[in-house]
């Protein structure tokens, strides 16, 4: 878990932050739990399977290369719906910005990478009231809303595939917190398109 304020990362029953002081904001005990890995990891592509905690598929995702800065994933429902779409869209120098949209084409929330320092930085989710802060180089963060931790997601590293798990204590927050993790792996598409294509 991270300081909802400074980003500093928490170990143990914290109360307060070490580093900035700000109280430790303890998760509701409802939870969800969604697992998905990587498969058949392209240069660019990912195919990415979301499961609960029992290992049903609740959701398939994939990403389609359209160009040099601009990548989608989309997700489907296990009998071949539509489910939502995230969406790059380049912003000012190199942070990105993004589009989560449902099956119809409206708006669930847009996704915009923040800068907070020189070396850290998060992702606001403001249509969904939602803020995403922590490690998102090796994957691990959590999703607050009004300072109120709503979500945890962690990787664990294999030798051929990522695997991811999110922990989700409000049920609304499911899947714009799904939405930030594929933008997360977007920015990772669109930097290895770009690097190969230089």
């Amino acid at each position: 878990m991270f300081c909802a304020k400074c980003g500093c990362k928490l170990e143990g029953d914290l109360r307060f932050c070490p580093q900035c002081g700000t109280p430790v904001r303890q998760a509701p005990a409802g939870r969800i739990i969604r697992r998905f890995k990587t498969e058949g990891v392209m240069l660019v592509n990912y195919n990415m399977p979301i499961r609960d905690e029992n290992d049903n598929l609740i959701f398939q995702a994939r990403t389609v290369s359209e160009s040099l800065f601009q990548c989608t994933f989309r997700a489907w429902y296990p009998d071949g719906r539509a489910a939502f779409t995230v969406k790059t869209k380049t912003k000012k120098m190199m942070t990105m910005f993004f589009e989560m949209t449902d099956a119809s084409g409206r708006l669930i929330t847009t996704i915009d990478q923040q800068f907070t320092s020189r070396v850290a930085y998060g992702y606001a989710m403001p249509e969904a009231g939602l803020y995403a802060q922590g490690d998102f180089i090796n994957f691990n963060f959590s999703v607050y809303r009004n300072q109120q931790l709503v979500a945890e997601v962690k990787r664990d590293f294999t030798m051929i595939k990522d695997s991811y798990q999110a922990v989700i204590y409000d049920p609304s927050a499911e899947i714009p917190v799904l939405g930030v993790m594929m933008a997360i792996q977007l920015q990772t598409a669109v930097s290895r398109n770009r690097s190969r294509r230089w």
